[in-house]
């Protein structure tokens, strides 16, 4: 059965033209890609990954230009892989 998405996410998608895909079970942070945020409700772009031993540090462009470095691994019951609209 498909996911539905919330209300914030549908917007996004009707303003930037994103199509969400769910992410598999073993989801990782890719570079260059975007996700959405199902905690903050709102998308980012991952810039760099920095791997440690026990976690990743994620450093992501969120949809106000705001950069920051995070660890959170994605939530693949709340998060979605973003793809972007083709022109």
């Amino acid at each position: 059965m498909k996911r539905k998405y919330g209300w914030s996410l549908k917007r996004a998608m009707e303003k930037y033209g994103f199509v969400p895909e769910e992410l598999s079970p073993n989801a990782t942070h890719e570079v260059g890609k975007l996700y959405w945020s199902g905690y903050w409700q709102k998308f980012y772009k991952v810039l760099s990954i920095n791997d440690y031993d026990i976690v990743n540090h994620v450093t992501v462009e969120w949809e106000d230009g705001k950069i920051t470095t995070h660890c959170t691994k994605l939530d693949v019951g709340r998060d979605w892989l973003l793809i972007p609209a083709t022109t």
